[in-house]
């Protein structure tokens, strides 16, 4: 018997269930974790994903995106970017992303 039953605990039950069924099946899992600026300092835009982690649970094995990555890819000065060089720089890091 439940003593306290919600539609948010029920969600919450559901989500458990089905973490613990991709336990079960790492070949089947990523982990993706994103980072981004501040949501409270927005400089009046959206924050820029700043990078993007994804952990295959499989084997082991992490892959990183970022624009800090990006500028040293492309020979950007890190210490010199401007919101530009952020804007291009963001674009090609999630075209990477979205290719992986």
């Amino acid at each position: 018997m439940r003593f306290l039953s919600s539609e948010r605990l029920d969600d919450r039950r559901i989500g458990l269930k089905k973490i613990d069924e991709l336990k079960t099946k790492k070949s089947r899992t990523l982990v993706i974790h994103y980072s981004c600026e501040s949501f409270f300092v927005t400089h009046g835009r959206t924050p820029r994903v700043t990078s993007i982690a994804v952990r295959n649970r499989n084997n082991n094995t992490s892959v990183v995106f970022s624009i800090h990555l990006m500028a040293q890819i492309k020979g950007k000065d890190l210490s010199n970017l401007s919101s530009p060089d952020f804007d291009y720089l963001e674009k090609e890091m999630l075209k990477d992303f979205y290719t992986f």
